[in-house]
């Protein structure tokens, strides 16, 4: 039998593959939207204070201010976004936040994707940069002596990195709903606080003060976990002489990396002059977390033994007396 074709015929076959070229590729969209939606996802981040005497972001040093903020939101290893921020809000409190939208985040119900905040990246130095970073290589991040040497330097600019991680399950919204999270940053240091009052009418001088075990090498940058275990502390932290004037006050601090001591707090320093030894020991506080601030407040008088207060403040407040021994 012979077949002949003409044009009609022609046309006829051709708009028949090309129907059957889109019934396939239309199954093959149909079942990915069936098992895949579309999520919407708007997280706001927001900022820590140092001391709940200092809750307002207008009080933090110019060097522990968000300045910049990157987030990374990832599904495993595998990276759906990494964008650096510069511009932020400022709530009544002063402080800064930046709220995004991740706008059609491809997800199943339920999915759960890692989001990661890291604010003041500057500061890590130029060996960390983040804008090609991997998830193993941001996990694996750690601050070390070189990050507390320049921080605490004088007059010293380097930006205080605040973290932050959440493992949010995203769910598909229909219309125009928006599901809505909200993360606050941590600071990756403590910080030690020292203030001394002179309540005599002499000037007064305390020298070779020593804080026993409140030194520690290293910290991750990112605390992925609240129930992970403190680093113990072997090494003493020294703090510079200190005069202080007659009824006068006088304070010094420094950023340190959050620890834990088995024995608890303890100090050490000479007063009223160098040949006599003074110490103090609180064994309840144990940890200093990253974020809290230890207040160690001194009240020095001729002709009584010093009164020594020890405050750990970690937004919900925690105070004890001690004395010297």
């Amino acid at each position: 039998m012979k077949i002949l074709f003409n044009r009609n015929n022609s046309i006829g076959i051709f708009c028949l593959l090309l129907l059957l070229a889109v019934g396939v590729v239309s199954c093959i969209k149909d079942e990915y939207a069936e098992n895949n939606e579309k999520a919407t996802v708007q997280v706001t981040f927001m900022t820590r204070a140092v001391t709940t005497s200092t809750t307002s972001g207008d009080a933090l040093l110019p060097n522990e201010r968000m300045q910049s903020l990157r987030v990374i939101v990832a599904n495993g290893s595998n990276i759906l976004y990494n964008v650096y921020y510069k511009d932020f809000e400022k709530d009544e409190d002063g402080r800064f936040y930046k709220t995004i939208t991740f706008s059609e985040l491809t997800t199943v119900k339920g999915t759960d994707l890692d989001f990661y905040a890291i604010a003041n990246e500057s500061g890590l130095g130029d060996g960390n940069d983040l804008s090609e970073v991997t998830i193993d290589g941001l996990k694996n991040i750690e601050l070390d002596n070189n990050f507390l040497t320049n921080a605490n330097a004088m007059n010293s600019t380097t930006l205080i990195p605040q973290t932050a991680y959440k493992r949010i399950s995203v769910n598909p919204t229909g219309g125009n709903r928006i599901q809505k999270e909200y993360m606050e940053l941590n600071f990756v240091v403590a910080k030690l606080r020292l203030t001394i009052n002179n309540a005599s009418t002499v000037e007064q001088t305390v020298s070779n003060i020593s804080i026993s075990n409140a030194l520690v090498n290293t910290t991750p940058l990112l605390r992925l976990s609240e129930n992970k275990e403190l680093t113990t502390s072997t090494n003493p932290l020294g703090l510079s002489d200190m005069t202080i004037p007659a009824e006068g006050t006088l304070s010094t601090w420094r950023y340190i990396y959050e620890y834990t001591r088995n024995g608890g707090f303890h100090m050490s320093a000479n007063w009223p002059d160098v040949s006599t030894y003074k110490e103090i020991a609180e064994p309840s506080i144990t940890d200093v977390p990253r974020g809290t601030e230890l207040d160690i407040n001194v009240t020095l008088s001729v002709n009584t033994e010093p009164e020594i207060e020890v405050l750990v403040i970690p937004w919900a407040e925690k105070s004890m007396g001690v004395e010297f021994n």
